[in-house]
């Protein structure tokens, strides 16, 4: 996970570390629900959250595209 200590500001509180669990598995699909931290979301008038949502979600999906894991979206 060098990619979320390079464009992310790690965090010195366990509680605010980023949380990756699986929450269901249905057949041959898993579902997981993916929990981090956004420091100060007034910034960017109160965008900052959504934004960083947004940079997780593409992150995700190109790595599991380029580990030929995702193939529909």
């Amino acid at each position: 996970m060098t990619w979320l200590r390079d464009n992310f500001k790690e965090s010195q509180t366990i509680w605010k570390e980023p949380q990756v669990r699986m929450t269901d598995i249905q057949g041959n699909a898993m579902q997981f629900t993916i929990r981090f931290y956004v420091d100060n979301i007034k910034l960017e008038h109160w965008f900052r959250g959504n934004r960083v949502t947004n940079e997780v979600r593409r992150e995700i999906v190109r790595r599991l595209r380029q580990a030929y894991i995702l193939h529909l979206l």
